[in-house]
Order: C-alpha cells, then structure tokens, then sequence
C-alpha cells in the first residue's frame, strides 16, 4: 500500500524517543517528525508536529514521506487513538482534581534488561526530568 526505502544502514524502521516530557522524535518507516506539545493552560495544549525530509530527497521520495505522514502524522489514521486516550486520561483527572493515584510497576530502580522490553529508559528518564525540575 506504502512504499518504503531503507532509511539508515542500522536496518531499524520504527523509533520514537522522548526527549523531554513535551518533545519526542520519531521515526515511523520513512516518516521522520518531530513533535513539541505547548501548554496552554492547565487543561488544554497545542501539538506542534513537525515533519521534515532531506534536501537531497528524491520527488518520489518526497511523496513517500507524506504518504506515509498520513498514517502517522497529526491527522494520521494511528495517531487518532493516541490523541483519543490523551483526551480520555485529561477527562478523567479533570473529575477529582484532589485525588491522585500512582501505578509503579516494579519499584524505582533504573536497571537495564536482557530485552527491549523494559521500563529502563523510562525511569531514567524520568528520574533525570525529576533532578533537573528539583522535585
């Protein structure tokens, strides 16, 4: 349906890293974005996304790069549910705003795995974010 090429010589084809807690790079096949949540209030944000090719970008390439934004760009077909359940999780905060819960799975520790499958990478991030906001 979507043609794809491959992209770097590492052979991976999906990627998306967070940064910082509004700021998340991407790598979706060859849609490559980047994507900047602005608050603008305590109940509302603005998603700059912003998706970018290569000068050097052939025209079919170029193409391809927007085709396949249209899956998982900002009005992409798989991007609707995740902003759906990021409306869903506001809703539901928003009803008891004096109440808070907290899901840990597995502790604090930051430790690495012998799989990918692993909360390293986000607990270290979020304990770096932690430090550096002094909380």
């Amino acid at each position: 349906m979507v043609q794809t090429w491959t992209e770097f010589p590492d052979g991976v084809t999906n990627a998306i890293q967070g940064i910082f807690p509004n700021f998340v790079v991407q790598q979706i096949q060859n849609s490559l974005a980047l994507r900047l949540m602005v608050p603008q209030g305590v109940d509302a944000c603005a998603l700059h996304w912003l998706l970018f090719g290569y000068a050097d970008d052939t025209p079919e390439q170029a193409e391809m790069r927007l085709l396949q934004s249209n899956l998982v760009g900002p009005a992409g077909l798989v991007s609707m549910e995740d902003g759906m359940i990021g409306s869903w999780i506001q809703r539901t905060i928003a009803q008891d705003p004096n109440q808070t819960s907290v899901l840990e799975m597995g502790g604090r520790e930051v430790e690495g795995q012998s799989s990918r499958v692993s909360e390293a990478s986000v607990r270290g991030f979020w304990q770096a974010y932690r430090t550096m906001m002094d909380v």
